[in-house]
């Protein structure tokens, strides 16, 4: 995740010049952990009903989920760094204790 968060925030800064790499890493982290291609043709319809086994279903739509909760850390470092952008120390600290110390 974190290699395709860095590659995604280059690629959007790069589309959209007037996007900072900051705010380019806070999109990338809403991004990166989607894959809806894969779960609607595999997840759900009526090929997937037929040809798919249900428990194979089932552990894609749990990993596509467990995906959207990787972001969580991703999308909050860029916010911390954005809006204590002068103060990266501050950020990081603030970033650890409220969401790995606070939220766990």
């Amino acid at each position: 995740m974190t290699w395709g968060w860095f590659v995604s925030a280059g690629l959007i800064c790069g589309l959209i010049p007037s996007l900072n790499f900051l705010s380019s890493l806070a999109v990338a982290a809403c991004l990166t952990p989607t894959d809806p291609i894969l779960a609607a043709a595999v997840v759900g319809g009526k090929w997937a009903d037929e040809h798919v086994p249900a428990h194979i279903r089932h552990l894609l739509a749990a990993e596509s989920g467990c995906n959207d909760g990787a972001a969580y850390p991703f999308l909050f470092i860029a916010l911390y760094l954005m809006f204590d952008a002068p103060d990266v120390g501050n950020a990081i600290r603030d970033w650890f204790v409220r969401l790995w110390l606070c939220a766990c």
